[in-house]
C-alpha cells in the first residue's frame, strides 16, 4: 500500500540557526515545528489538509433499498455528506478514501471521472 506521509521535525527551538537550515536543505518537503512555541502549526495543518484532500474522492450515488450494507459501508470507511430517500433507491453524496472509490462505481449516478465542484444533488 503506498500512502502519503507527512515528515515532521519538533521541537526546532532547541536548534541552533546553522542546525535547523542543514535540515532544512537535507528534507526540503519535511515541515518544522516547535509545539511548545507554536511554531510552524500552521504549515504543518495546511501540510495534513492538502494531503487528505488528495486521497478522498467525492462520489454521487443510488444505493438500492435492498443493498443497505453499501450505506453501512460508506458511513464506515467514509463520510456521507447528504441522504435523499427516493423512489428508486438512496440518492447518496459522500466522500470516500480514493482506493476504495471504484468498489462504489456500480452505483455512481454521474460520471465517475467528475469533480466534487461539478456535483449538484
Amino acid at each position: 500500500i503506498n500512502k502519503k506521509t507527512v515528515l515532521v521535525f519538533n521541537k526546532i527551538d532547541l536548534l541552533d540557526r546553522v542546525a535547523l537550515a542543514r535540515l532544512k536543505e537535507k528534507y526540503p518537503e519535511a515541515v518544522f515545528i516547535s509545539a511548545q512555541e507554536g511554531t510552524g502549526i500552521d504549515n504543518l495543518t495546511t501540510m495534513i489538509e492538502k494531503v487528505l484532500e488528495e486521497e478522498r474522492v467525492f462520489l454521487r450515488l443510488r444505493i438500492p433499498f435492498g443493498e443497505g450494507d453499501v450505506l453501512a459501508t460508506l458511513h464506515d470507511k467514509g463520510y456521507v455528506v447528504k441522504e435523499v430517500y427516493g423512489p428508486e433507491g438512496i440518492d447518496v453524496l459522500a466522500e470516500v478514501p480514493e482506493p476504495i472509490a471504484g468498489s462504489f462505481q456500480k452505483y455512481s449516478t454521474w460520471p465517475f471521472s467528475e469533480t466534487y465542484s461539478n456535483l449538484k444533488m
